[in-house]
């Protein structure tokens, strides 16, 4: 009785000290997982290394189609890694007409204008990443470069496509649209994880506390390396589908635009304080007014695509009011002379990319997203722009 008492004790023993083991085994591993999983800081609009791949349905997006790659850099970019070769550094910045998210990786501007200078000279070796994300406004967009630019290797450029996701905002929003927003005290930490898919772990705390450790982290970028990386998602666009229903069969449709004048402003006031952290930092700015492709006499062919200008959760709920397409049209074409403006009396650069793009098929798959053909265009105006100006040109 007493052996096996003994025994019991020993094995109890040797049970507690391997727990122990693992423990200290698990926490030195996190200590050192914290130190290197980071490669360039503690912020990342991508998962770092995330790669994936799409299949868009034939005729679903005009001017799409065939299967595209998303792949992302070490920097949690879409682009390609930066080198020490690459002598001028751009970063663009934007919602899903930057990202491109149904374009390869290849034909999406941004990585365009990067292929397009560095074909068109030598002398200056261009690199752009591309920080575009759905949905990211100028609220967005401010978090975004406050907690990026610090972090990543030297940009001498920053590259933004703004004004349709603000303008959607203040739409959608109507008479509880909060233009002030920005101004109150926590309002940065609520929407960073809007800007961010990676977080420092201090900010991560509405997950479980597992899913904060860098172990966690590791564990989920080997499971995606993997596993999830060799998956094409062959549902592509298949929101859109749901989307342009949604406004198809809406129950009213406004003909006259509301009074958007606090957007107006909120949107002057986003776009200085872009100017101002650009500046700081020794970034040049470049804006890019929108484009889109809602035009006077819209023809019916092409209301079949769009999908945009709903108010409310128009994208999850069927049944929303929508803005016809004038209203639409005279909304986003004063976002873009407000920018246009601020620039003026800022002395910043601004490239009226919206004023030379057809708007039609040849160009965009629904109201604002470029197609392999309006991508292209986009890279080589927005290319030509950057050639006529010192580095590269005059």
């Amino acid at each position: 009785m007493g052996g096996d008492f003994h025994n019991l004790r020993r094995g109890v023993k040797r049970l507690v000290l391997c727990l122990l083991g693992v423990a200290v085994a698990l926490l030195a591993g996190e200590f050192v997982l914290r130190g290197t999983l980071r490669e360039a800081g503690e912020y990342y609009t991508w998962w770092p290394h995330l790669q994936r791949t799409f299949s868009v349905e034939p005729g679903l997006m005009p001017g799409v189609e065939g299967v595209t790659r998303f792949q992302v850099s070490s920097l949690g970019l879409r682009a390609d890694e930066i080198s020490t070769e690459d002598s001028y550094r751009m970063l663009a910045v934007g919602g899903s007409t930057t990202e491109c998210l149904f374009l390869d990786q290849d034909v999406a501007w941004p990585e365009g204008v990067e292929h397009f200078l560095n074909e068109c000279q030598s002398d200056h070796r261009a690199w752009m990443g591309n920080a575009g994300k759905s949905g990211l406004n100028t609220r967005d967009h401010i978090v975004l470069l406050r907690r990026l630019l610090p972090y990543l290797p030297r940009i001498d450029a920053v590259v933004l496509m703004t004004g349709v996701n603000d303008m959607m905002l203040c739409l959608s929003r109507g008479e509880t649209y909060d233009p002030d927003f920005m101004l109150d005290e926590g309002a940065e930490d609520l929407i960073l994880g809007r800007s961010f898919q990676m977080l420092p772990l201090e900010y991560e705390h509405r997950y479980l506390a597992i899913q904060q450790t860098a172990l966690w982290r590791l564990a989920s970028r080997v499971k995606d390396s993997l596993i999830e990386s060799n998956k094409t998602q062959d549902n592509a666009g298949a929101a859109i589908r749901l989307w342009r229903e949604h406004r198809r069969t809406s129950p009213e449709v406004l003909e006259t635009l509301p009074d958007i004048e606090n957007g107006l402003e909120e949107y002057r006031r986003n776009i200085r304080e872009l100017i101002r952290i650009c500046s700081d930092h020794g970034a040049r700015v470049i804006f890019l007014t929108q484009p889109y492709i809602w035009q006077e006499d819209f023809p019916e062919d092409l209301r079949k695509i769009i999908w945009l200008g709903g108010i409310g959760d128009y994208m999850e709920v069927k049944g929303c009011t929508y803005y016809d397409i004038g209203p639409l049209r005279e909304g986003m074409d004063r976002y873009n002379r407000a920018l246009l403006e601020v620039c003026v009396e800022q002395g910043v650069e601004c490239f009226d990319l919206a004023s030379k793009l057809p708007r039609d098929e040849s160009v965009f798959y629904d109201d604002i997203h470029f197609n392999i053909g309006g991508s292209k265009r986009t890279s080589k105006l927005v290319g030509e722009y950057l050639l006529g100006r010192p580095p590269f040109g005059p």
